[in-house]
């Protein structure tokens, strides 16, 4: 309950913070000498300081959110929607807004209280040390800075608690229970078809440790199928609107670019997200290759296998762990591959998904492990990289309020690679308010419908 008001607190304060920067005096008094909002002018985007804009139910239906409103109004039908690129979206999230008959304040808000419930959830079976400090480590990842995400009509919400009952699930080996969530987490985002091949990459990686191929077999038969089944359950559902064909959710993504490739310059749709999107590829990628070829070179040059014991939940911690990251880096990859070198979207797909909460947590238990001026050394290492690329990169070479995403990733960090950070409530509370300010920057953003952030 108490994880639960504070969440609620905190949609009453970046609320509160909202409501405050629309007023012009506090805005000029405030927030102008650094933060500049876009806005029209002659049919114009422009950026300045102007206080942020009226909130409206109609602000609300900008970008893929106008698109999920197409669906849930008028299904697959591509007149309705001005072209087939509708089918690159799933059903699940606009038959849920749908079902619920909610306005698109009212959608949102649910998607919120989605993502309040399952990260409780997460913080509930997931047995990691930093819980003792249950509290403020809960708000520290309730404020990251893709927070908004979640408080726009956007499946994530949805994606979210489905995909964490199936891990749960997973976690506790019930198989109907799982069954049942992973079929849904299928049919409420593609991404799905990265995590097909992430469990690939994870059964092959237990294989070379316990070198039993009936059970590797098994394991990815009973995880795979209920995403094969949501997947196809899409399928023909676009099919009967005319999508001829059973791919076609693959195929519109050539509208955004999708095509294997070796990445050219790096950009983005916004630089708002430009930092925060490298950061995750130059922190994420080198860190769990090496974690996994580590092991893996331990496990090809031992002479016993790893004995199976499924009654061992430290076991099944290690194979979401493991799991988590290779859908992590499969979908920062496959964005990374195909798009290239625009870094769109890297940081929603990534950060917005219990995948990544997992490995937050459980790799901040293992990296207490390491002593603290490896941790520190190495922390500081991949900023200071990460500075460097953006200070050179033609991209992003102005330093403004608009890359305090990319400090903000860096800040959430310092606390879950730090010893007793988390007692220090004042350094808490100011990442939870620069989080806060970020979070309403991005909010008016989408209110006005400037470049997209996600």
């Amino acid at each position: 309950m108490i994880l639960f008001l504070s969440a609620l607190g905190i949609l009453a304060a970046g609320s509160c913070i909202y409501l405050l920067l629309q007023n012009r005096a506090v805005y000029n008094n405030l927030a102008s000498p650094f933060l500049q909002n876009y806005y029209y002018e002659n049919g114009s985007l422009k950026q300045g300081k102007v206080p942020y804009v009226s909130y409206s139910d109609t602000g609300m239906l900008h970008w893929d959110a106008f698109l999920y409103l197409q669906i849930r109004d008028n299904g697959y039908n591509t007149e309705a929607a001005g072209g087939d690129y509708i089918f690159a979206f799933f059903p699940l999230f606009p038959l849920v807004w749908k079902l619920s008959n909610l306005s698109p304040t009212g959608i949102a808000l649910l998607n919120y209280l989605l993502f309040i419930l399952s990260l409780i959830m997460l913080f509930r079976w997931l047995p990691v040390k930093i819980k003792g400090y249950a509290t403020p480590v809960f708000l520290l990842c309730l404020c990251s800075p893709m927070l908004v995400v979640f408080l726009i009509p956007y499946s994530e919400g949805v994606f979210m608690f489905t995909a964490t009952i199936a891990l749960w699930a997973m976690y506790r080996k019930k198989r109907l229970l799982y069954f049942i969530a992973g079929l849904l987490m299928s049919v409420s985002r593609s991404s799905v078809t990265i995590l097909l091949m992430a469990l690939c990459c994870t059964e092959l990686y237990f294989f070379l440790q316990h070198r039993n191929l009936k059970h590797a077999i098994n394991s990815l038969f009973q995880h795979a199928m209920p995403l094969l089944i949501g997947m196809s359950a899409v399928s023909l559902i676009q099919l009967t609107w005319g999508s001829g064909s059973l791919f076609k959710f693959l195929e519109v993504q050539r509208y955004w670019g999708f095509q294997l490739g070796v990445p050219g310059r790096l950009r983005d749709w916004s630089h708002e997200q430009f930092g925060i999107n490298l950061s995750v590829l130059i922190l994420l990628i080198p860190l769990s290759l090496a974690y996994l070829l580590r092991n893996t070179m331990r496990s090809l040059f031992s002479p016993v296998s790893v004995t199976i014991n499924p009654q061992i939940k430290e076991s099944h911690k290690e194979y979401l762990f493991v799991l988590s990251m290779a859908y992590l880096n499969g979908m920062a990859l496959a964005i990374l591959l195909f798009r290239g070198g625009s870094l769109n979207g890297i940081s929603r797909f990534v950060l917005c998904s219990p995948f990544f909460y997992i490995v937050l947590l459980t790799g901040s238990e293992k990296a207490f492990m390491v002593p603290v001026w490896i941790r520190r050394g190495m922390f500081l290492l991949f900023f200071a990289f990460a500075v460097y690329a953006l200070s050179v990169i033609d991209y992003s070479k102005v330093w403004n309020f608009s890359d305090m995403g990319f400090l903000l990733l860096f800040f959430q960090l310092c606390f879950f690679i730090s010893d007793g950070l988390f007692q220090k409530s004042w350094l808490v509370a100011l990442y939870i308010l620069l989080s806060l300010l970020w979070s309403t920057y991005l909010f008016n953003m989408f209110l006005t419908n400037a470049w997209i952030f996600t």
